[in-house]
């Protein structure tokens, strides 16, 4: 049973200093970006819709919102390994770290395929 889920995550302001910065951009010369087309964006998302396959799998898919509500991430796809998909936590991590408040399929499924 696919299960949907939505958790809250504090936008953060991305602040890097000079050193960082250059740090960075010389890291992704050699090592490419996880989500190229979203990594400006991601530090935006306030509310993340995240697809289940089951209760002890990974994150399949992901919606991320801004403060407004509006999709401004999905993934993965063809360029974009995924903010959450990328990683090793189950819907019961999730559930530990996280309130996680519960989605219908279709609200999901029509926020993936609108935007």
């Amino acid at each position: 049973m696919t299960i949907f889920i939505k958790i809250r995550q504090e936008s953060r302001p991305r602040r890097e200093s000079k050193g960082q910065k250059m740090i960075r951009s010389l890291l992704e010369l050699i090592i490419p970006k996880a989500n190229p087309d979203f990594e400006d964006k991601i530090h935006q998302v306030l509310f993340w819709l995240i697809e289940f396959p089951t209760e002890d799998s990974t994150p399949a898919r992901e919606i991320g919102l801004n403060a407004a509500g509006e999709v401004i991430v999905k993934m993965p796809d063809e360029n974009n390994f995924g903010y959450w998909v990328d990683n090793n936590l189950t819907l019961i991590d999730f559930k530990r770290l996280f309130p996680v408040e519960y989605l219908a399929e279709e609200y999901f499924e029509k926020l993936w395929k609108n935007q």
